[in-house]
């Protein structure tokens, strides 16, 4: 069973959190871009939750802000 596809297989992030993360990406990349910081880099992992609509920490910890039910609750 692929990881990835474990972790990202259901959404579990609302439209308001997917904004946040663009934002917070974008922020943390203009901190690494501009040389202030070298974790900045983590925008990309903002991004890439965003994108996806799945957070895998958020399906570790069993949690979700996403109000539409994803057909897993059978």
């Amino acid at each position: 069973m692929n990881l990835a596809r474990v972790l990202f297989a259901h959404k579990n992030l609302a439209p308001w959190d997917r904004a946040g993360r663009v934002l917070l990406g974008a922020g943390l990349l203009w901190l690494a871009v501009t040389g202030r910081s070298a974790l900045g880099w983590f925008g990309i992992l903002s991004w890439i939750s965003a994108a996806a609509g799945s957070c895998p920490c958020y399906k570790l910890l069993g949690w979700s802000t996403c109000k539409i039910s994803n057909g897993s609750d059978s």
